[in-house]
């Protein structure tokens, strides 16, 4: 049979496809498994070729779809973000599938399920005697008469109890194929709620628009954006569409689980992100591309994941910085959500009470349409803000006796308060009174943060971790002292300080990844409750008996050179503060601050995001930043020091650019991170295809170099910082 030939894309970080032979017909975006070097590699076809230019051709060691699990818009939109993002192909394929297909393996269709006996059908109360929560599991398997692994998480049936169930002869292990299951997808219409005259504008309005517009829904803080998509998704279950769901951070996801399960049944609904099992990872690609669920949640990655039949995608918490990546390829999920949805002529809904300016720019030059809420549901008022003068008070860990004695009448008439502090550990910074020895990481160009539970000292960017000494590593006297405050002592503080209140430290050393992957993250309590937490407390999360916030340190962001600061400090302020007063019980808000006076602070505390953002962006038209001029920053690192301003040196004069045409080359704000030094060169310009036409120049120096060898050069378009 005659040999065909294929252009085939590697999961590795080279721009050049590779040509391979087969004498079967392969579909484009197809897996194969392909010799490169010493290795058997899984590699992504691109396209077949005719007339190959290459001598000696390696055939295809096995293929492993005949048939793509890529449609084509998907295809074009993986073509879209090489070219756009400047990434390897070959990585954005890899990113399009779990990591049990990437290592050339197969989804089955067949799922293990645990089914109840006839025995167990039958079994009373009586004979468990005191194992009651045996029984307990046992009524829920009466009633749904067999779960699937994800069913046992939800209903919270341990290992131990199932163990312990099937060894009585009560339940058995089944393999079910995915159509013979028994599933729960109705839609309950009682538990949506009836939308007020201003949602109801909204919803009616996107409803009725075209297909393929992007919604922008800026609305307060607790002023039911949620409702409103979840009306929407609604709509598109009863046409038989599938829908994605984007959110910023994986602890966001439980809850807004829950609340969608109840709506539109348990198993209806799929979970994708990183803390999950290689095994759950794989069933939910596999349900949402075979169409056997139709709501998908995920975090930024998801967002390539491949549908049966997509017809909306929402992107909650739209501002939020955690859905561009930072590491391997960048790229902004946000907008590849906007991309995608235009190639595949459906709606995109963006939701946030703190939009990006990016966003509010493209509704003001009509590229997206704007829709605002301006009050909260149920007539809940926006909460009080008071500024705190640090200045002359006397702090313990971090908080004012003012702060103190109001989270003492709080938590006196029932409610709940959250303690907002930015800083993971106890002490970020340890300092030796003798002779001002720091602990500072090996590895990077920063000092190292002292953790209490084990004490230890942790490097925040490469992770390394050292035993916490008794004395000082320079002169040897015990002499060391705590600087600073952070979660874990002021955790530990307020667990002193109000001795009958349960304290909740809410950050990802606190929670783990368990709680992450359950439905745990923030307590189910209406007792009186102190929440102490970083930037992950901000996020969505709707607590009714959270009457009082605190924010130990409102000085954060005021005086950073990033000219991003502003829009990120009023973001995590009005978001945080939007936590209070959601419901019947009004909501304060303490800004404790050294410059109480500074007038960004004035505006945050008028809880006006709308005139903080505008006037921002009349700042940003008049320096030149933007959104209102492109940016694409190139990345030099190596081990050795000199190399990386060098090599952008380089590229720099070989580009001829004119001063306002690039900025740099400079430090990266932390020069050595992980052993590596970093220098950052970044370019500028009003037109977009010009600052492209830059970049693709820089991409050709550095395939046509020998870099390489000692240094590593990446792109990153449309950059945070």
């Amino acid at each position: 049979m005659e040999n065909l030939y294929y252009e085939v894309a590697l999961p590795l970080p080279l721009r050049n496809s590779f040509t391979y032979s087969s004498n079967i017909k392969i579909s484009n975006g197809s897996r194969v498994q392909v010799p490169f070097r010493n290795r058997e590699i899984v590699g992504y076809v691109l396209k077949k070729q005719s007339s190959p230019n290459v001598k000696s051709i390696k055939p295809i060691t096995k293929v492993l779809d005949r048939n793509s699990l890529i449609d084509k818009p998907s295809y074009d939109l993986i073509h879209w973000i090489a070219n756009y993002y400047k990434a390897p192909i070959g990585e954005i394929f890899k990113s399009y599938f779990p990591p049990f297909l990437r290592k050339g393996k197969e989804i089955k269709d067949s799922i293990e399920v645990y089914a109840i006996t006839n025995l167990g059908k039958l079994a009373s109360k009586e004979s468990f005697g005191r194992a009651k929560k045996q029984f307990e599991a046992l009524e829920v398997f009466q009633q749904k008469l067999e779960l699937s692994r994800p069913g046992l998480k939800a209903n919270k049936i341990s290992k131990a109890i199932l163990d312990a169930l099937i060894s009585k002869g009560y339940l058995e292990k089944k393999s079910r194929n995915r159509n013979e299951l028994k599933t729960n997808k109705e839609l309950n219409l009682e538990a949506f709620f009836e939308l007020n005259d201003e949602q109801n504008k909204i919803y009616k309005s996107i409803k009725n628009s075209s297909a393929n517009l992007t919604h922008l829904i800026f609305g307060v803080t607790g002023s039911g954006k949620t409702e409103i998509y979840f009306h929407l998704i609604r709509d598109f279950i009863e046409k038989g569409k599938q829908v994605l769901i984007l959110v910023p951070e994986i602890g966001l996801t439980p809850n807004l689980k829950a609340e969608i399960e109840r709506r539109f049944g348990e198993d209806n609904v799929a979970l994708l992100h990183s803390e999950m099992s290689e095994k759950d990872r794989a069933h939910a690609w596999n349900d949402i591309n075979k169409g056997f669920k139709s709501i998908l949640i995920g975090t930024r990655s998801a967002i390539f994941t491949p549908f049966k039949d997509l017809g909306l995608i929402v992107v909650d918490e739209e501002h939020d910085s955690s859905y561009k990546q930072i590491d391997g390829f960048r790229y902004s999920a946000r907008d590849v959500a906007v991309y995608r949805a235009n190639l595949e002529k459906i709606p995109v809904i963006m939701c946030s009470a703190t939009p990006s300016l990016e966003s509010l720019k493209n509704c003001q030059d009509k590229k997206y349409c704007l829709h605002k809420l301006t009050r909260r549901v149920k007539d809940a008022r926006q909460p009080k803000f008071e500024i705190s003068d640090l200045r002359s008070s006397e702090l313990k860990s971090g908080l004012t006796e003012y702060s103190l004695n109001e989270i003492s009448k709080e938590l006196s008439k029932g409610n709940q308060v959250l303690v907002f502090l930015n800083k993971k550990g106890y002490a970020p910074m340890v300092f030796c009174n003798k002779c001002g020895w720091t602990p500072e990481c090996s590895n990077c160009d920063v000092s190292m943060v002292y953790h209490i539970n084990p004490k230890r000292l942790v490097c925040h960017h490469c992770g390394t971790k050292h035993p916490m000494p008794v004395a000082c590593l320079n002169c040897n006297e015990e002499s060391l002292e705590f600087f600073h405050t952070g979660t874990e002592k002021l955790e530990e503080f307020l667990k002193e300080y109000f001795k009958n209140t349960s304290v909740i430290r809410v950050d990802r050393e606190a929670l783990g990844k368990e709680q992450l992957r359950s439905n745990s993250v923030l307590p189910d309590s209406k007792e009186p409750l102190i929440l102490v937490g970083t930037q992950i407390l901000a996020k969505g999360h709707h607590m009714p008996n959270l009457t009082l916030v605190v924010v130990v340190d409102a000085d954060s962001g005021l005086f950073s050179v990033d000219h991003k600061a502003s829009e990120r400090l009023a973001q995590l302020l009005i978001q945080v503060s939007g936590r209070a007063g959601r419901e019947d019980k009004e909501g304060r808000v303490i800004l404790q601050s050294f410059v109480p006076e500074h007038p960004f602070l004035e505006k945050i505390s008028s809880f006006d995001y709308d005139r903080i953002a505008n006037e921002i962006l009349e700042e940003r038209q008049t320096s030149k930043l933007p959104p209102f001029v492109y940016q694409i920053n190139i990345h030099a690192e190596s081990l050795k020091r000199p190399l990386p301003e060098k090599v952008l040196m380089e590229i720099s004069r070989s580009l001829n650019l004119n001063d306002d045409e690039f900025i740099g080359p400079k430090p990266e704000l932390i020069e050595k991170r992980k052993n590596y030094f970093r220098w950052v060169l970044t370019l500028k310009s009003e037109n977009r295809k010009k600052i492209h036409a830059l970049a693709n120049q820089v991409i050709k120096m550095i395939d046509q170099s020998d870099y390489s060898k000692n240094v590593r050069v990446g792109i990153d378009v449309d950059p945070l910082n």
